[in-house]
């Protein structure tokens, strides 16, 4: 994947998902890009934020967090609803 296609201003992306070398991430429009692993922290975990800006790639903690938060929350309103 060429990391010059993906814009210069900051977007938030999701790891979606490992595939061998190669990291799925996806954004809030849904779309995809294949990202070589060894280019994203070495700690990164699926469902966790990142954002590439000035050269490299980070974890967003904080919306990573307050992603999952929200998906626990709903997960847990479900659950109550369905009495699981």
């Amino acid at each position: 994947m060429d990391i010059k296609s993906i814009s210069s201003k900051p977007e938030k992306w999701i790891v979606d998902r490992f595939e061998g070398t190669v990291a799925v991430l996806m954004n809030a429009s849904m779309k995809t890009k294949n990202i070589y692993k060894p280019l994203l922290p070495a700690d990164v975990k699926p469902g966790q934020t990142v954002v590439y800006s000035h050269g490299k790639w980070s974890v967003d903690d904080a919306d990573s967090t307050e992603r999952s938060a929200r998906i626990n929350d709903k997960f847990a309103k479900l659950k109550a609803r369905n009495n699981i």
